[in-house]
């Protein structure tokens, strides 16, 4: 849920004065890079790669379909140690076809909307032919809903998190105390998202096969989308099939 992901980004993140400024674009993986990139303590060179994007921190957990996979974190603050320093606004500059997969976890709707759309062609650039992505962002069709068919108002609790109650406007604008104690406007969401909404996005980032999982439980959805068709292995491994909302 959105809570147990603040809770992680605001222990680890809580010191960090991020900048999404024309900020330097530096690719750091070196040795210490090769000693801290795996998943699960795994790190053969022949080992498929995926870029997560904004995680904040290894310690924050990716979903364990990437168990075996190298991890590279992506960050524009140097501070945080990231294996890449980059602002993700500048993707399309580095070279193209470096990554099996990216994957980026309520991340997206810290963007602009058009930031967001240059954000997602980056990511389709760095993939390789074969590559997909993984994003994650609140459900705002599942929030409004919610809070219209229990006559919620934007400060009402939407659910209790380890990060504290989370209310509606949290889930909109983003949480409230995270942006206040960090002191970070990026914390903040500049655009949201419903099922369609993300679909519709990605398609227009370039992406040929867009599934879309919408999760109640947790108002969130969460998009696979393929620079190609993907293969039967990788519909084992994200579980994706043809029940899947695909674009």
């Amino acid at each position: 849920m959105l809570g147990e992901i603040l809770l992680d980004v605001l222990k680890s993140l809580r010191h960090k004065r991020q900048s999404h400024s024309d900020a330097p674009v530096v690719l750091n993986v070196g040795t210490q890079a090769a000693r801290n990139t795996s998943v699960g303590g795994w790190s053969h060179s022949d080992a498929p790669v995926v870029l997560n994007v904004g995680g904040g921190s290894k310690r924050i957990p990716i979903p364990t379909h990437y168990d075996g996979w190298q991890q590279l974190l992506l960050d524009v603050d140097a501070r945080v140690a990231p294996d890449i320093v980059c602002d993700a606004r500048t993707l399309v500059s580095r070279p193209p076809a470096e990554f099996d997969a990216v994957y980026c976890s309520h991340n997206l709707e810290h963007y602009y909307a058009h930031e967001g759309l240059t954000v997602l062609r980056g990511f389709r650039h760095v993939l390789k032919e074969n590559g997909f992505v993984e994003i994650r962002v609140p459900d705002l069709d599942c929030v409004m809903r919610y809070a219209v068919t229990r006559n919620l108002s934007l400060d009402d609790v939407l659910y209790q998190s380890p990060a504290g109650p989370i209310s509606v406007i949290d889930v909109i604008y983003g949480f409230r105390q995270e942006i206040e104690q960090s002191g970070l406007d990026f914390f903040a969401h500049k655009t949201g998202f419903s099922p369609t909404s993300l679909r519709t996005t990605l398609e227009r980032a370039g992406f040929e096969s867009v599934f879309v999982f919408p999760r109640s439980d947790a108002f969130e959805v969460r998009a696979v989308a393929f620079k190609s068709a993907p293969t039967n292995d990788q519909r084992r491994l994200l579980g994706v099939d043809d029940s899947a909302d695909v674009g």
